[in-house]
């Protein structure tokens, strides 16, 4: 009886093994492991604008669960708004520039399309309004005549230069608008004291010293102190001659630019197709351009180089000039040893047109 009932536990335990393993190989074979999804981005929509623009991202293998995914655009991290397997909905953040968007679940990084980022300006109106006059206020409150150039300073104060008027206008900050120089005269009294005539280009450098191209009267005039005026270069007299201070003529300069790191001053010579350089001690030389009687776009060294009525001048942190070359519509380019490069704009060709340097067109 003993021996009876031992064969049937062990009849008993051995059945029960064989329904587990039994089971257990049904349950494994009806429902095996599903394949890790790949992370990976599809598309963008859409794939270019702003900052604070909403774009979704589709592809596989994200996480529904917003917190557990990383984007970024151009390495900038973007905020995500909605999240699912396939789908994650996103702003785009300040500042990020055109680069690749990523997304980043549980530390595999997936790499998608580049977005094209688009710059976007809320445009208000500073200071001024649409009534031409001289008064001096804030913000609206002031008025202004014909605007030719503008400038700002370290200290975040702009500089006008109100040609209709024949002044140099003050802006500072906070939009308080004065008369920094000139007595508004079209007379202008020969040229004589703190009075302009058709002030067009303004520059200012570190110091505060404002230089102003005189275009009528063909002079560089610098303001040291409100009304307080001189001429560091040029005389009333046109013509084209390089010298030190007023014994140098110019020609209807349009535009003034300063190299803060030498002091040196570069005046757009309209009327002569060149560009110069004046020394803080006042010489005057020619950097670059043929002369008035060598109109053209041939880029070269120095006065192998031509220009067709150059107007406007800028200046980055390496000393390199670039003059808009309003008769051929291109932007030159001008390093400190004075070689001139055509930096943008074929020349020819409708107006308008964005791509690379020499692809895109002007109408200067």
């Amino acid at each position: 009886m003993k021996f009876g009932i031992f064969s049937l536990l062990r009849v008993l335990t051995f059945t029960t093994l064989l329904l587990l393993n039994a089971c257990n190989k049904s349950s494994q074979s009806s429902s095996p492991n599903p394949p890790p999804v790949t992370l990976s981005i599809s598309s963008l929509n859409p794939d270019h604008g702003p900052d604070g623009s909403t774009v979704t991202i589709n592809g596989t293998g994200f996480s529904s669960t917003p917190s557990r995914n990383t984007v970024k655009f151009n390495g900038v991290l973007a905020n995500i708004v909605q999240a699912s397997s396939t789908q994650l909905v996103v702003t785009v953040p300040d500042h990020s520039g055109t680069g690749q968007v990523q997304v980043i679940v549980n530390g595999v990084t997936g790499n998608g399309p580049t977005f094209t980022y688009e710059l976007s300006y809320d445009v208000s109106t500073f200071a001024g309004n649409h009534v031409e006059g001289t008064q001096n206020g804030i913000g609206t409150a002031a008025s202004f005549g014909f605007i030719w150039g503008i400038a700002t300073d370290s200290a975040g104060n702009i500089y006008v230069a109100d040609g209709s008027f024949n002044l140099i206008r003050k802006i500072t900050s906070t939009a308080v608008v004065t008369t920094l120089a000139g007595a508004g005269s079209l007379n202008a009294s020969l040229g004589q004291g703190t009075f302009f005539y058709l002030p067009v280009g303004v520059a200012v450098d570190l110091t505060g010293k404002v230089y102003v191209a005189e275009n009528y009267f063909n002079r560089i005039r610098v303001i040291t102190a409100p009304e307080t005026v001189s001429t560091f270069a040029g005389a009333i007299t046109y013509g084209y001659l390089d010298g030190i201070g007023t014994s140098a003529l110019f020609y209807e300069p349009t535009g003034v630019a300063v190299d803060n790191n030498t002091g040196n001053v570069f005046v757009v010579d309209r009327g002569n197709n060149m560009i110069r350089k004046i020394t803080p001690s006042g010489v005057v030389t020619t950097l670059a351009g043929m002369g008035s009687a060598h109109v053209g776009s041939v880029d070269g060294i120095g006065t192998a180089a031509s220009f067709w009525n150059p107007w406007g001048i800028a200046i980055d942190s390496q000393g390199n000039l670039y003059i808009a070359d309003g008769g051929n519509n291109r932007i030159r380019k001008i390093t400190p040893a004075g070689v001139v490069t055509t930096f943008a704009g074929m020349g020819t060709g409708a107006p308008g047109i964005d791509g690379p340097g020499n692809i895109a067109t002007f109408d200067l």
